[in-house]
């Protein structure tokens, strides 16, 4: 079991004094676009939020990064200096466009997610340059020990990474070799799968993708986040998914590639491109985009529902009782293609089959936020 989210970060420091204690005062973040010492906003912010600007001040303020607060205090953003204003009180292009990007994905995202009250903790974004990646997977090792081995083995493999635990992800903002790539994506995927994380933290390796893709496509109107992907990707990757899942699942199509007519759970159940030897793969990754778009299309209390129960059945599944008090999990727990069917038609009776015939007749919705961020525009 792990220590509350409340208690980690007082907690370390006061046993280990493993990072050193910044006074208050001195701590400054961004907020409703004001950059202030965060005993000034105090009283404003949600314990969890202070904590967690405090948590990362030490890394800001030894690296040159800054810290911005969203205005509903659901994402601290923790930027490299070349995101540092050039005016008081006026950001750069670059920031403004992050903060339109971040607003349309949470207007997006939020509602269809369950609820999480009181003082939950915001999810941590960080726009990393590559000279700090080894710092930065220290400094998490840190607030969360028990990832230490995870944090050493990735040091030398720059990529970038989504956590639960703590809630924090991260892109590399000056990555060689990136040209099919855009910040804003890694942004607005990053955030949602961490929106999620925050609300329903269990969900199977394709649905915390799905999430991703589908906000990000959304949003920007394309989709350069490949988590877990190497190698080239093609230009014309980034866009047309629902035009290729209408191709793929005609009925045709389906019969040359020896797949029955509707879609079968075995067909994306499994799929976890970070442990899978055979890693990222494309067809999948449509059918991961294409299942929760699907399932975002039914509607916000469908899709919470399913984001809660896939939550349920991991935490029930995964416990291991050590005695009549004491329990823990099993990293290497899967849930069941059969239990995960269960959960999607609780969402929709014959979610499958319904899905099919969306993905045949290009029904796949995309809901477009009130702000336009379309990164064509920029382009």
């Amino acid at each position: 079991m792990s220590i509350h989210s409340s208690l980690r970060a007082p907690l370390l420091r006061v046993l280990g004094a493993l990072m050193p204690v910044v006074p208050v005062c001195c701590q400054e973040v961004t907020w409703r676009g004001r950059t202030v010492p965060l005993a000034e906003i105090r009283g404003e912010l949600r314990d969890a939020t202070a904590e967690a600007v405090t948590t990362w001040w030490s890394f800001a303020s030894d690296h040159g990064y800054r810290l911005i607060l969203d205005d509903g205090q659901d994402v601290l953003l923790v930027l490299h200096q070349g995101h540092a204003r050039t005016q008081a009180r006026r950001e750069r292009p670059s920031v403004e466009k992050f903060l339109a990007a971040l607003g349309d994905a949470r207007e997006l995202a939020v509602p269809l997610l369950p609820e999480v009250g009181g003082d939950s903790q915001p999810a941590v974004l960080v726009g990393a340059v590559e000279k700090d990646y080894a710092a930065l997977l220290d400094h998490i090792a840190r607030v969360e020990p028990r990832i230490a081995g995870w944090a050493a083995a990735r040091a030398g493999s720059v990529a970038g990474f989504v956590l639960s635990e703590p809630l924090v992800a991260a892109w590399l903002d000056d990555g060689r070799g990136q040209e099919e790539w855009d910040a804003r994506h890694e942004l607005v995927h990053r955030t949602a799968q961490l929106l999620l994380r925050r609300s329903a933290p269990q969900q199977p390796p394709w649905v915390a993708l799905g999430f991703g893709w589908h906000v990000e496509d959304s949003v920007l109107g394309s989709i350069y986040c490949f988590p877990h992907r190497a190698g080239f990707v093609w230009a014309a990757e980034h866009s047309g998914w629902a035009g290729r899942l209408k191709t793929g699942f005609q009925a045709s199509r389906r019969r040359a590639a020896g797949r029955p007519p509707v879609l079968a759970i075995d067909e994306i159940a499994s799929w976890d491109p970070m442990r899978d030897p055979d890693g990222f793969d494309a067809d999948r990754a449509l059918l991961a985009f294409g299942v929760v778009r699907h399932l975002c299309d039914l509607g916000a209390g469908s899709a919470a529902g399913a984001f809660r129960g896939f939550d349920t059945a991991i935490r029930a599944g995964w416990k291991v009782q050590l005695s009549e008090t004491e329990w823990t999990t099993d990293p290497d727990f899967r849930l069941s293609a059969a239990r995960q069917q269960e959960v999607l038609d609780a969402a929709e009776e014959g979610f499958l089959d319904s899905a099919t015939q969306a993905f045949a007749r290009g029904r796949l919705g995309r809901p477009v936020p009130r702000r336009r961020s379309s990164a064509a525009d920029d382009r």
